[in-house]
């Protein structure tokens, strides 16, 4: 399926008209940071799966969003979280105060078709670092020349984490976080389409180190007052 998709201001992302674009191979990739495994800066998403997506895809599109992250120097640690009141013992890790920065991500199947251009709405964020992804909508755009809708999946997650962490950043004309995807973003074969440019992961990981030191300082803090 050739497709162009378009992020729009609010964050939402709605396929456009038919368009091809170039295949980015894998070997054109560039590696954005040189960063030491230790010396990353770590990240938390909090999943909510109201979808209850099979294990093998729910790991591959986590590991399609951690390979993004992982190229611009940055970890992502993933942390299931409850669907209903009933399991909240079974995901003790959920209710763990968060010691790095954290993103809430929920999986919903997505709205039921209306015939308006609001049927292809894919995701769409909720404030300040928490966003929807809606798989069902995102199953559909998959398959043909797309990558599964796993794969698909992780690079949406990857987009809108990235957005999140960049506080809005405008959008660019390169890379994972442009405005308006194409096969390069699409394709089985990640290349460098489907990264954050170099510029985008040097801020994103500043601003990580800073918020991360920032809640480490707050912690110590409240450790030492006996909170």
């Amino acid at each position: 399926m050739n497709s162009t998709v378009k992020f729009l201001a609010s964050l939402t992302i709605s396929t456009l008209t038919s368009a091809s674009g170039a295949m980015a191979w894998a070997s054109s990739a560039p590696k954005a940071t040189t960063n030491s495994e230790a010396d990353r800066p770590s990240i938390e998403v909090r999943v909510y799966d109201y979808v209850h997506l099979e294990r093998k895809v729910l790991m591959a599109a986590e590991n399609e969003a951690g390979r993004i992250f992982s190229n611009a120097g940055v970890e992502v640690r993933w942390i299931d979280c409850p669907t209903s009141h009933d399991v909240v013992a079974d995901f003790p890790s959920c209710s763990l105060p968060a010691s790095t920065v954290s993103n809430t991500l929920i999986l919903l199947d997505g709205p039921k078709n209306t015939g308006t251009r609001a049927d292809y709405l894919l995701a769409e964020t909720q404030g300040p670092l928490r966003a929807t992804v809606f798989y069902r909508r995102i199953e559909n755009l998959a398959g043909g020349n797309a990558a599964p809708a796993a794969i698909v999946m992780g690079r949406v997650i990857a987009h809108l984490t990235g957005r999140n962490l960049l506080e809005g950043a405008t959008y660019v004309k390169t890379g994972i976080l442009q405005d308006f995807w194409s096969d390069e973003q699409l394709n089985p074969i990640a290349g460098a389409g489907a990264l954050f440019t170099w510029a985008q992961a040097k801020q994103m990981v500043g601003r990580i180190d800073a918020q991360n030191q920032a809640l480490e300082a707050s912690q110590s803090a409240r450790n030492a007052n006996g909170q």
